[in-house]
């Protein structure tokens, strides 16, 4: 993983402190639910247009097909 700006704080982020998920690349302390804050990692994260969420907010799409 080579080093890349921070999509939280803009900072660098060298390799040993990098996280890259959702196409961007994130310290490993910057790598938060965009709602609650919480720290996420590779393994509990889920992403959406973009931004990066916990299992508790990650946006649900409501659309629906059924008629009824």
């Amino acid at each position: 993983m080579s080093e890349g700006k921070c999509a939280v704080c803009g900072k660098t982020a060298y390799k040993l402190e990098a996280v890259k998920a959702a196409d961007n690349v994130y310290h490993k302390w910057c790598f938060k639910c965009d709602e609650c804050k919480i720290t996420l990692n590779l393994k509990n994260f889920k992403a959406r247009q973009g931004k990066v969420y916990c299992d508790a907010h990650t946006p649900v799409d409501r659309t629906s097909n059924a008629f009824g």
